[in-house]
């Protein structure tokens, strides 16, 4: 039964922890990104914490984190042009 506090995650140890303890992401910027002086925004893209993915604006810092199976998800749509902005 789940009750919100967390406890029930399957990578729930029994310990509390603080914002200091939780593992860090190390962002990386996609090759595909070109550096512009005159707009630095870019994606960026960690996938260093097990079982996680989180995503950056490099110009804003704004983060959002997904689990791996919605990435991986994510990936494949992308790669079959699910995306694409070309009409």
């Amino acid at each position: 039964m789940h009750d919100g506090s967390g406890t029930d995650s399957p990578f729930f140890d029994g310990r509390k922890r603080t914002m200091a303890e939780r593992p860090e992401f190390e962002f990386h910027t996609s090759s595909m990104c070109k550096y512009d002086p005159n707009d630095r925004r870019c994606v960026e893209v960690a996938t260093n914490v097990p079982g996680k993915v989180a995503v950056r604006n490099s110009e804003t810092g704004q983060t959002v984190e997904f689990t791996a199976v919605e990435w991986t998800d994510f990936l494949g749509g992308a790669r079959l042009g699910e995306f694409d902005l070309s009409a």
